[in-house]
């Protein structure tokens, strides 16, 4: 547990996100579906595994870094563990910011995806 920020660094320029601070709680409770997404970085895929305490639908959203979304999708979960996987293959390399939103609950997940 602790703060975490992101850096990024790419032909000598580089920028860093704001700080997060991540606690147990937040891991295992903190009332947000646990997510893991991998391969990070990816060259053509990513899944997004998700462990929901219900059934509901989840929106994932993929935006470039100017903030524009790229893909998204609306898929329904199901109690327990879930994967879901994304083609990216048609997508620039670069950064994109992944986010998930259950449609019974108003606070989204983010997380990053490197393409290569």
């Amino acid at each position: 547990m602790g703060s975490y920020a992101v850096e990024i660094t790419k032909d000598g320029c580089a920028d860093t996100s704001s700080c997060y601070v991540i606690t147990t709680a937040d891991i295992l409770t903190g009332g947000r579906p646990i997510v893991n997404v991998y391969p990070v970085p990816s060259t053509d895929h990513y899944t997004v595994t998700i462990q929901s305490d219900r059934r509901a639908t989840l929106n994932i959203t993929l935006l470039d870094f100017a903030g524009a979304a790229v893909q998204q999708q609306n898929v329904n979960l199901l109690f327990g563990n879930n994967s879901i996987t994304q083609n990216i293959s048609a997508l620039a390399s670069g950064v994109y910011k992944l986010v998930l939103k259950r449609s019974d609950n108003n606070e989204p997940v983010t997380k990053v995806i490197i393409k290569l």
